[in-house]
C-alpha cells in the first residue's frame, strides 16, 4: 500500500485528532455563549419580575391612600378630619354611610410593611370616643420610606407646607396631603425602587 492509499484509508477511517480537539473547542465555546445568554436572560426577566412587584406594591398603596384621604371627615366640630400628622405616620377619621358611626384610621410603618390600625368609635353623635385597640392589617410592604424619604408632607389653602402640624389649628389647616410611597423588593440589587407620587385634597375639612 503506497502513501496515497494510506491517508485515503486514514480519511475513511474517521476525524484526526486535530480535527476532533478543534470540534469540542468549538462545542465548549457554543457551550458558554449560550449559557451566558440563557443566565443574562433570566436576569433581566427577574428584574422585570421584580420591578413589576414594586409597582404594583407602590400603586396599591397609593390608591388606598388616596380613596381614605379623600373620605376623611370630621366627627364633631372640634376633631379636624385628620388626627396625627406625621412624616410617615397618618391617622384620619371617617364616617360610615350605613351606620354613620365614625372609624379611626391609623397608617404606620413597621420594618418595611405599612400598616392600617382600625379603631371604630363609641357613644353617640356628637360625643364619640375612640378608646380599645386597633385592628390593624396590612396595605402593603417593601416599603422604603424612612425620616429623609417621608411617605406624607402636608400643605395648607394657599399650597403652603405646613412643618410637624401638631396641634389642632395646625391640623385643621391642613388642606392636601402630598403622599410618595417608595418600594422596593430587594434593595441589594436592581432595579432601582419605584415610587409613586401624588397629592390628595382634603375634601372634608372643616
Amino acid at each position: 500500500m503506497n502513501t496515497r492509499q494510506r491517508r485515503e484509508c486514514q480519511r475513511e477511517g474517521g476525524f484526526t485528532l486535530v480535527e476532533m480537539m478543534i470540534s469540542a473547542g468549538l462545542i465548549s465555546l457554543a457551550s458558554i455563549l449560550i449559557i451566558t445568554l440563557l443566565t443574562s436572560a433570566t436576569g433581566i426577566m427577574r428584574d422585570i419580575e421584580v420591578r413589576s412587584r414594586s409597582d404594583r406594591q407602590s400603586q396599591t398603596i397609593a390608591s388606598t391612600l388616596e380613596s381614605d384621604i379623600r373620605s376623611a371627615a370630621s366627627v364633631d366640630n372640634i376633631v379636624p378630619v385628620i388626627g396625627v400628622a406625621g412624616a410617615n405616620e397618618l391617622t384620619i377619621y371617617r364616617k360610615t354611610t350605613a351606620t354613620g358611626v365614625p372609624t379611626r384610621h391609623h397608617y404606620y410603618l413597621v420594618a418595611d410593611k405599612l400598616l392600617m390600625g382600625v379603631l371604630t368609635a363609641t357613644g353617640t353623635d356628637p360625643n364619640w370616643t375612640f378608646n380599645g385597640t386597633e385592628r390593624a392589617t396590612q396595605v402593603g410592604q417593601y416599603v422604603r420610606n424612612n425620616t429623609t424619604d417621608v411617605m406624607f408632607k402636608y400643605y395648607d389653602e394657599d399650597g403652603n407646607q405646613l412643618t410637624a402640624p401638631t396641634t389642632i389649628t395646625d391640623r385643621a389647616a391642613i388642606r392636601k396631603v402630598g403622599v410618595n410611597i417608595i418600594c422596593d423588593v430587594d434593595t441589594a440589587k436592581a432595579p432601582p425602587a419605584y415610587t409613586t407620587t401624588l397629592e390628595v385634597n382634603v375634601r372634608n375639612q372643616r
